[in-house]
């Protein structure tokens, strides 16, 4: 046997004893394959509706108190009521959040609204389980969550050139208590600004250096409830009207049969 024979025999024999390897997977592409769909960031005022929204029939809400991370018990309420009252004068039937975990509880389903919660801060779908047991405890099509981003009231010095302004920002999603899908979600901004304000100019602050010369109040931006007012009108604008369910047809009354002649 030649030289080269030899060496292309040996090549083929430790070919055929090398074990086979698998190239593992870039991480990144090992990332893609467990990582879900990212939820498309939505901008300023902007609201996405589920495609089979009108068919879903949505007419019952069950309204999660309000989440902040700084826990501002006033503003949590003042946004949940707000939400609250612009919803039912939509026509949405509501179970407010002032009892729904007092519901949730007696229906065994407050891990379940942990699970909503968490799925909602995270984008995803609700697992099966969790929808199940919110759907059999609180009886209604849907569940809304709220987290507050933004509680912003600034009031403009004298001295300083501007105006005040009263800021408010929500985002808030929901959940179909049918099959743990999300039917709709917004990122909502509102922001109402107080009188402009021209500092007095120099010897006016001379002739009047106990600052009496302009009211403090005549500052003040718009409080938080209209401007929570306004923002809850945008928000519910972006729902549609639910769909009133079609009245029962009464039966017809059977007709006698006419007895066969004798």
């Amino acid at each position: 046997m030649s030289r080269r024979a030899r060496g292309l025999a040996f090549l083929a024999a430790i070919a055929c004893a090398a074990p086979l390897v698998l190239a593992p997977a870039s991480p990144a592409s090992a990332a893609d394959e467990k990582k879900p769909t990212p939820t498309t960031k939505l901008k300023k005022n902007q609201a996405v509706l589920a495609d089979d929204w009108a068919q879903r029939g949505n007419r019952s809400i069950a309204v999660m108190p309000a989440r902040a991370l700084d826990g501002d018990e006033q503003a949590l309420s003042l946004t949940r009521r707000a939400l609250e009252n612009a919803l039912a004068d939509r026509g949405f039937k509501l179970l407010g959040g002032g009892s729904i975990l007092a519901t949730a509880d007696r229906g065994d389903a407050t891990p379940a609204i942990e699970a909503a919660t968490n799925a909602f801060d995270a984008g995803a779908i609700l697992d099966t389980t969790s929808t199940v047991a919110l759907h059999r405890a609180l009886g209604t099509d849907a569940l809304l969550l709220t987290n507050l981003r933004q509680w912003k009231r600034y009031v403009v010095d004298e001295y300083t050139r501007g105006a005040s302004f009263t800021e408010v920002g929500i985002d808030a999603g929901m959940y179909s208590l049918i099959d743990g899908q999300i039917v709709w979600r917004g990122s909502f901004l509102e922001k109402m600004d107080g009188p402009y304000n021209e500092p007095q100019r120099g010897d006016q602050d001379i002739r009047d250096p106990g600052r009496n010369s302009k009211s403090t109040a005549a500052l003040e931006p718009p409080l938080f409830e209209e401007v929570l007012d306004k923002l809850m009108l945008r928000v519910a604008g972006t729902l549609p009207k639910p769909v009133a369910k079609a009245p029962a047809t009464p039966a017809t009354p059977a007709t006698p049969a006419t007895p066969a002649p004798k």
